[in-house]
């Protein structure tokens, strides 16, 4: 059987040409961090995800209201053992009428299952497909990202938030959240760290790589996150 590339289809009540317009505003719904144009063939653009990890993409195609395929020149993906992953891939997306809604059919190609990153990177397309480009054509607001999605597992418990790599910028809205100092990580998912910490106005010196931001907020019931997030100290 021939393995699948990963595909995320969604339907919104916007029509092909505002669909067509809305993709080619990468900054509104996958990346605040954009350089370049996505708008014309031949365009190029840069994504940035926690400054060292990236893509850089060209338009290579581009059939308007109805297709357009991004091509993977370059990218560094360093939190996987293969940072380049993602080099020659492509990005399509299919744009379609239906009745009075439009249909947006993106394929990444090149992602397919046994991929080192392709558990993370579904995900993430999921949610930037699914979710921010939805919110962008049906709100007007899309939820583009910065850093990197993460999440650490103790027991039956998941904590989700956002990676970053220790040269990056807090984050301004940081305050108050819950601070994790890396230690060892596998993709996406964090599996000890240094230190964990609330966020107050004083800075925090990290031992690691990459940190992450997560909401101070329990996951289980009455369970302390901070307390929790504790056992993966070593």
């Amino acid at each position: 059987m021939t393995q699948q590339n990963f595909c995320c289809s969604i339907v919104v009540p916007a029509t092909a040409r505002e669909v067509f317009e809305k993709i080619s505003r990468v900054w509104d719904w996958w990346a605040i961090n954009f350089k370049g144009c996505a708008k014309d063939l031949h365009d190029e653009f840069t994504v940035h995800f926690a400054r060292t990890t990236w893509s850089r993409m060209e338009v290579v195609e581009i059939v308007p209201d109805q297709f357009v395929l991004w091509k993977v020149m370059d990218c560094h993906l360093p939190i996987f053992k293969d940072p380049y992953l993602w080099k020659n891939n492509f990005i399509a997306w299919d744009i379609a009428a239906e009745g009075a809604s439009t249909r947006i059919t993106m394929t990444h190609i090149g992602l397919i299952p046994g991929v080192e990153c392709y558990e993370d990177c579904s995900k993430g397309w999921s949610f930037y497909v699914g979710e921010s480009l939805y919110k962008l054509l049906t709100e007007g607001r899309g939820l583009p990202g910065s850093g990197i999605f993460a999440e650490v597992v103790i027991g039956d418990r998941k904590y989700e938030g956002l990676l970053f790599s220790k040269d990056e910028a807090l984050p301004g809205s940081a305050r108050g959240s819950i601070i994790i100092d890396v230690r060892e990580n596998q993709g996406e998912k964090v599996l000890s760290a240094w230190s964990v910490n609330i966020l107050d106005s004083g800075a925090i010196p990290l031992k690691g790589d990459y940190y992450m931001i997560l909401e101070n907020q329990p996951v289980c019931g009455g369970v302390a996150p901070v307390e929790d997030l504790l056992k993966i100290i070593e």
